[in-house]
């Protein structure tokens, strides 16, 4: 039996950090894995040109949330952007720290206290976008991210739509979430590596609908003439 560790991304990271490749597997509640041969996407920013150009406008405080191992603050730093990275994970933020992230903090953006008004930008990114467990959750997400960025502040972030599908075992999951009340793209999964497993997570793949609701109710609008996302990349703005 995987004995159980609280902080398994941390553990993912400063692995592939120091120069381990191991392989770590995904498993949805519904027993679908998805297994990865290293951690080499998280330590790579900006993955792709969209997220590039979503990116390279973005200068002056910057609050990178859910950072992981802090490649978009790295990205941003080094183009002389102040970043203040953040994570829940212990692990993750002392492998920021030695990968060079010079502000970074172990804090859950779901409790999260800063100075208001302190950032022009807040980043969720590599999918975070929908950290909450329920619709109030993400809603009071929002509304703390609107609390610590200026009048002119944003969120960048990215998610999938997870009705953009044709997989019958993904449309079989979403129908098993209606049938329970949940949102059909709310996930739940567990991490497996090097013979441990995480505590059951949640990673909410909001619809554009989803996001476009919760953040209107917390003071912030899509910015996109249709209420969509630009290449799974959204921007939200303060209304």
């Amino acid at each position: 039996m995987a004995t159980i560790s609280t902080d398994i991304w941390g553990e993912v990271y400063r692995d592939h950090h120091r120069g381990v490749r191991a392989p770590h597997t995904i498993l949805r509640s519904d027993g679908r894995r998805e297994t990865f041969k290293d951690a080499g996407i998280y330590f790579t920013a900006p993955r792709g040109p969209e997220e590039a150009k979503a990116l390279e406008g973005l200068d002056g405080s910057i609050l990178d949330a859910a950072c992981g191992a802090g490649a978009y603050s790295l990205f941003l730093q080094e183009r002389g952007a102040e970043v203040v990275s953040i994570d829940s994970s212990e692990g993750a933020i002392e492998v920021c720290r030695e990968r060079g992230c010079r502000d970074a903090r172990v804090r859950d953006v779901q409790a999260i206290e800063l100075e208001s008004g302190k950032f022009d930008a807040v980043l969720l990114m590599g999918f975070t976008l929908g950290l909450g467990k329920t619709y109030s959750d993400q809603v009071s997400i929002f509304r703390r991210l609107h609390k610590v960025t200026r009048s002119t502040g944003i969120i960048v972030g990215t998610t999938i739509d997870p009705l953009d599908t044709k997989d019958p075992g993904h449309l079989a999951y979403h129908e098993q979430n209606r049938q329970a009340g949940r949102p059909p793209g709310m996930i739940r999964l567990r991490v497996e590596y090097k013979g441990k497993m995480s505590p059951w997570l949640h990673v909410w793949m909001m619809t554009p609908q989803e996001v476009g609701k919760a953040a209107l109710e917390a003071g912030w609008s899509i910015r996109s003439p249709d209420g969509k996302p630009v290449h799974g990349i959204y921007v939200l703005e303060k209304t």
